[in-house]
Order: C-alpha cells, then structure tokens, then sequence
C-alpha cells in the first residue's frame, strides 16, 4: 500500500514507529473502555464504538499499511478482543443495574402493601375496641 504516492515501507522508516501503532491502539482501546465505564449509553446502541475502532484500524491498515505487516492481524484481533470484552463488561453492569431498580420497585410496592395491611389491622382493632 502506498500512502500520498510512497511506499508504506519508506513512511514506517522511524525508530519509534513499534510506539506510535501501539501507542494509537491504546488510545482506541482507552477511549471506548472509558465511554463504556462513564457515559450512560445503552448497549443496544454503544456496540457501536468498538466496531468503529476496529473498522477505522482496518481501514488505516488497508490505505497506509502497518509497519509491521505480520503482525498486522494480531493487532485487529486484540483490538477487536479488547472491545468486546469492554462491551460485554457494559452490558452486565447495565443488566444488574437494571435488576436492582426492579428489585427497589418491587420493595416499594411492598411497602405500600405493609403499610396499608398496618392501617387495616389498626382500623380494625379500632373496631373491635369499640364492641
């Protein structure tokens, strides 16, 4: 692949590139795991944001190339790995927190219910007071 007309080869000349691909990936992986853990998105719809990762890599790969071209898909798998597991980890915590606001309700109906079998009991020992 060639990027602006030079080889890939000659763009990846630098003694720090094994850092800056790395380095790239990291900020990747980074981001969506702090989109995960912070912003309150529903997982139906942030599945989304590892996928753009891993498609926006794949495209970089394609038009620029990897210095490192064997180790190139490697490198989209645990980016891809790294996502998911990301997401699966949103998606539990959304499904506990969403068992727990069930649980609250059903304890607040509950409530109602004692409170209203207390009123009757004490109506009712009002009643047999009076006979």
């Amino acid at each position: 692949p060639e990027l602006c007309g030079v080889p890939a080869a000659t763009v990846w000349t630098h003694n720090d590139v094994l850092d800056s691909e790395f380095q790239t990936l990291m900020e990747m992986v980074m981001i969506v795991s702090g989109a995960f853990l912070f912003l309150p998105i529903r997982t139906c719809v942030s599945w989304i944001m590892p996928l753009a990762c891993v498609l926006n890599y794949l495209a970089v790969l394609c038009l620029a190339g990897s210095p490192f071209p064997l180790w190139a898909p490697m490198r989209v798998l645990q980016l891809a790995s790294l996502g998911f597991f990301s997401w699966r980890g949103a998606q539990k915590h959304e499904r506990s927190l969403r068992e727990k606001w069930c649980a609250q309700a059903v304890l607040k109906k509950q409530g109602v219910d004692l409170e209203e079998s207390a009123a009757m009991t004490e109506a009712m020992k009002q009643v047999g007071g009076s006979l």
